[in-house]
């Protein structure tokens, strides 16, 4: 699977078209003060679940779960390794500094823009693999992340890791997938021969249930980030000289080290060229919205937060095609 990098650049620059639509809802004043928090409740909660259920609803491949196995172990040791970078990179910091720089470097938005990209660059039976990509995400932001802002171990814990709104679906979704009831679903909406008509039709009305949710994440997510860029103060950010530490190492620097890595195992035949491919996008996008979030909720930097997070958003359709080109290169 080549990388169209005119298929990555156009796709983000649709991306952006969303954003720019919650730009101009938010300086028309159209978009009230609790606007993008609904939104959010409403991608978080119904969409991008609807995604993570529907990017397992197809027939099982034994070649496809080697692939997923693969993406699982290199997505929790990349969110591991930048872990422990972060936090040597950072330590000398101001501390509300400190703890918004590792968080913003570790976390991309791997699932409001990532996954998008990965079923517009690759194809939708792709967003499978980009999925647990986010099960390592979200095990290491609602324990690890949340360390690194209040500094409470009790934060690490069995249930802070598997209760969250992403592991739960994808653990359903991956048990839909396995027990091969996503193949039996895609056959029943295809009427194969014998399939009862009532079975047919629900089968039909769930997976286009899923599927209209799923397609609404880009758009609903971008004009959410949209509306928080229109509240940037920008002349501040560009003065802001941590930001651009902060900017490099997530735009530039870590995706760079999980191409290296991932290009190397490629070559050792470990990892297949694919998994490798969408590893590397993933890991490529800007910071997570979850920074802003959390700077919200335990006291941070939020203002700061919120600065970093649309920067890194502008400045991702150009730092990700220059990541995309990378992928033309093997060892």
């Amino acid at each position: 699977m080549e990388v169209s990098i005119a298929q990555l650049i156009t796709s983000t620059a649709t991306l952006f078209c969303f954003m720019f639509a919650g730009f101009i809802l938010k300086k028309t004043k159209l978009a009230g003060e609790g606007f993008a928090k609904t939104l959010s409740i409403l991608c978080m909660y119904v969409c991008q679940v609807c995604m993570f259920l529907r990017s397992y609803i197809y027939a099982f491949e034994k070649s496809k779960a080697l692939e997923l196995l693969q993406v699982g172990i290199a997505s929790f040791a990349f969110h591991g390794l930048f872990y422990v970078l972060a936090r040597l990179l950072f330590k000398k910091y101001p501390d509300k500094i400190r703890k918004l720089a590792t968080f913003s470097v570790i976390f991309s938005n791997s699932g409001y823009i990532g996954l998008p990209l990965v079923e517009r660059v690759f194809g939708d039976e792709y967003t499978i693999y980009g999925t647990l990509y986010l099960v390592a995400f979200n095990m290491f932001a609602f324990t690890l992340g949340r360390l690194i802002f209040t500094e409470d171990k009790s934060y690490i814990s069995v249930k802070k890791v598997f209760v969250n709104p992403a592991v739960i679906p994808i653990t359903i979704g991956l048990v839909i997938y396995f027990t091969g009831c996503g193949g039996v679903l895609v056959n029943a909406a295809a009427g194969v021969e014998g399939t009862p008509e009532i079975a047919q039709r629900a089968a039909s009305i769930l997976i286009d249930v899923l599927s209209t949710f799923k397609h609404m994440v880009a758009p609903v997510s971008m004009v959410m980030i949209g509306i928080r860029l229109a509240e940037t103060d920008f002349i501040a950010a560009i003065k802001d000289k941590a930001m651009y530490v902060v900017l490099i190492v997530r735009l530039l620097a870590f995706p760079t080290l999980a191409w290296l890595l991932c290009t190397t195992a490629v070559a050792l035949g470990i990892m297949t060229a694919d998994v490798r491919n969408i590893l590397v996008i993933l890991s490529a996008t800007p910071i997570a919205a979850m920074a802003s979030m959390f700077s919200e909720l335990y006291d941070g930097d939020k203002v700061r937060a919120g600065q970093m997070v649309a920067v890194s958003t502008l400045l991702s359709i150009v730092t990700m095609p220059i990541i995309a080109l990378l992928l033309k290169i093997n060892f």
